[in-house]
C-alpha cells in the first residue's frame, strides 16, 4: 500500500486570534455579538507556519493550500472547517495566515471546542501536515515585578513594562504581577497604558492577605504599608484605600479583573469575603477570582480541593493551581485536578480558571517537594500534556502559567512559549 508524503509544515505559532467584546468567554457563557463597534465580523484563527518541500527545503513564493480544522487530532469525521487559501511564504518559507474570517457560527465552535488541530494540504496532491494542535482558551502568566524599580524578580536589568514587553511579544493575553501596587500611582498608570499598548490585560493583584485581613478593620494599615501608592489616595481607613484602588483602575481599558485570594485557607473565607464586598461595590463590571490548591499532587482529589474552595464560591472565577513535576506524580494527572475544578465552579455557576506549572521546584529549596534529578523543568510533551488536560477537563475561562521569571532564569523562556503556544485577541 501506498503511504501518503508528508508535506513538511513546521509550526512557528498556531494562535487564536478573539476579538472579544468583554469577554467572547463571557461570565454568562452565552454567545457575544461581534459586529458593529468597530469589531472584526467575527473571531478567527491567525495561523503561522513553515512550508518546506520533502527535502526540508523551504518552499518561498506564492502557494496554494487547504487548511481542515478538526476537535480531533486524529483528524477523524468531517473537518469543522475547511477552506483553500493562497498565501505567501518568504525565503524561509514562513507564513502566517487567518482562516475562518467568513464562519458565522465561529464564536459557537471556540466556545464548544477547547483544542482545535488545523492541519494542510496541497491539492491535487497527496501531501499534508500533520495536525497542529491549538487552544481557544486566553492564556496568562504571573509577573514579580514592583512599579518603583525597587525589586523586580527575573534577569538583571528587567523591569516591570520590559517583561509586559516580553510577554506581549509571546502572544499571552493575561498578566498577573504580584507587585503591581508597589509605586506610586503615575507609575501603576503608566504600567496599564504599556499594557494596553501591548494589548495586554491585568488582573490586579488583590490577593496580599493583608488586604483581607484588613479591609474590614480600622486605622490605616494599609495605608501606611503602601506608603507610595496611598500619598494620592486622599484617604484616612483601610477600607477607603481599597475603594481608592479599585475606582483607579476599573475603567483601565487593560483592566480585565481582580484576584482576591491566592491560595488562602479556609478560616480566611470571611475576610475575603469582605474584601470581595468592598471590591465588588465599587466595580461590578468586572469578575474577581479565587485560584486554590490541594494538599497533595499527587491526589488531587474533589473533596480536598471543595475544602479549599468552596469557602470562597462567592468569586465570579474559581480556580485553583497544580504543579505536579517533581512531586512524583505525572502531567497526565492534570486531568483528575482540572476535572474537580470545573466540578466545583460548574456547582456553582462560575466561570473556571486553572493555573499550570512553569517552574522547576528546585527554585524553591525550602519547599521540600523534590530532590536531585526529581527536579526539572517540565519537558515539552509535559507542558502540553498539562495544556490539553486542563483545557479539556478544566472548561476554563482562562488558563494561568506559574511563571514568567522562574521559566526565564531557568533559559527555558523560548521552549516554554513554542510549546505551549499562547494566544493573543485581534484588534478591535
Amino acid at each position: 500500500m501506498k503511504q501518503p508524503r508528508y508535506l513538511h509544515v513546521i509550526s512557528l505559532s498556531a494562535l487564536v486570534l478573539v476579538c472579544f467584546l468583554w469577554p467572547l468567554h463571557a461570565l454568562s457563557q452565552e454567545p457575544v455579538s461581534l459586529r458593529g463597534a468597530g469589531a472584526e465580523p467575527y473571531p478567527h484563527i491567525r495561523f503561522s507556519s513553515t512550508l518546506l518541500n520533502e527535502d526540508g527545503k523551504p518552499l518561498a513564493g506564492f502557494h496554494l493550500l487547504t487548511f481542515n480544522i478538526h476537535d480531533r487530532e486524529d483528524g477523524r469525521a468531517d473537518p469543522l472547517w475547511t477552506e483553500t487559501l493562497p498565501v505567501e511564504t518568504d525565503e524561509n518559507g514562513r507564513y502566517t495566515v487567518d482562516l475562518m474570517t467568513s464562519a458565522a457560527d465561529v464564536a459557537e465552535v471556540f466556545n464548544a471546542h477547547p483544542l482545535l488541530y488545523v492541519s494542510t494540504i496541497i491539492p491535487a496532491s497527496s501531501s499534508f501536515s500533520r495536525a497542529q494542535v491549538i487552544t481557544t482558551i486566553p492564556q496568562a502568566i504571573y509577573q514579580d515585578c514592583n512599579l518603583d524599580g525597587e525589586s523586580c524578580s527575573g534577569p538583571a536589568g528587567d523591569t516591570a513594562t520590559s517583561q509586559l514587553d516580553k510577554i506581549a511579544a509571546a502572544n499571552f493575553y493575561v498578566v498577573l504581577n504580584y507587585s503591581v501596587f508597589w509605586g506610586t500611582q503615575t507609575e501603576l498608570l503608566a504600567y496599564a497604558a504599556r499594557a494596553n499598548a501591548d494589548k495586554l490585560k491585568i488582573i490586579w493583584t488583590f490577593n496580599d492577605p493583608d488586604f483581607a485581613k484588613y479591609s474590614g478593620k480600622s486605622g490605616k494599615y494599609l495605608i501606611n504599608d503602601y506608603g507610595e501608592i496611598s500619598a494620592t489616595c486622599g484617604c484616612s481607613t483601610n477600607k477607603g484605600f481599597l475603594q481608592y484602588l479599585v475606582n483607579l483602575v476599573k475603567d483601565l481599558p487593560a483592566t480585565y479583573g481582580y484576584n482576591i485570594g491566592d491560595e488562602p485557607t479556609p478560616n480566611t473565607a470571611s475576610n475575603v469575603k469582605n474584601l470581595y464586598d468592598i471590591v465588588r461595590a465599587a466595580d461590578p463590571n468586572h469578575p474577581e477570582m479565587v485560584n486554590a490548591t490541594w494538599d497533595n499532587a499527587n491526589n488531587p482529589s474533589l473533596s480536598d480541593l471543595r475544602r479549599y474552595l468552596d469557602p470562597f464560591r462567592f468569586a465570579q472565577i474559581l480556580g485553583a493551581d497544580y504543579y505536579p513535576i517533581g512531586t512524583g506524580a505525572t502531567a497526565s494527572d492534570t486531568a483528575a485536578a482540572a476535572s474537580d475544578v470545573h466540578t466545583i465552579a460548574t456547582t456553582y455557576g462560575k466561570s473556571a480558571e486553572i493555573a499550570l506549572q512553569a517552574f522547576n521546584w528546585n527554585q524553591y529549596p525550602g519547599s521540600g517537594v523534590c530532590s536531585g534529578s526529581q527536579c526539572t523543568y517540565p519537558t515539552t510533551r509535559q507542558l502540553q500534556t498539562m495544556l490539553k488536560d486542563a483545557a479539556t477537563d478544566a472548561k476554563p475561562k482562562i488558563i494561568f502559567w506559574y511563571d514568567y521569571w522562574d521559566t526565564v532564569n531557568a533559559g527555558q523562556w523560548t521552549n516554554f512559549v513554542s510549546a505551549i503556544n499562547p494566544q493573543h485577541p485581534c484588534e478591535r
